[in-house]
């Protein structure tokens, strides 16, 4: 009998923001991810992480579903799903 392979499960960009958000809570870094908007920010990418009590950047320029694994907010069978228009 052939085994299968593993089924990988859709998880949508707001749901994985949120997860890392929990994750970074759970560490008390008091950090928030942020999706930078304005043209002073755009040089620290799509996505950033800042620590709240000193304002400082903790990352940026990372991939969301990489940075997502690095703090294991998605499980090795899911990935982001990438919505139209993305």
């Amino acid at each position: 009998m052939k085994e299968s392979a593993p089924q990988r499960v859709p998880v949508r960009r707001r749901a994985v923001e949120q997860r890392i958000t929990r994750a970074l809570r759970k560490e008390n870094k008091f950090a928030a991810l942020r999706k930078s908007k304005s043209a002073a920010v755009r040089s620290l990418g799509e996505y950033f992480v800042i620590d709240e009590s000193t304002n400082g950047i903790l990352a940026s320029r990372f991939d969301l579903e990489e940075y997502a694994r690095k703090l294991k907010a998605i499980a090795g069978w899911e990935y982001l799903e990438i919505e139209k228009g993305e």
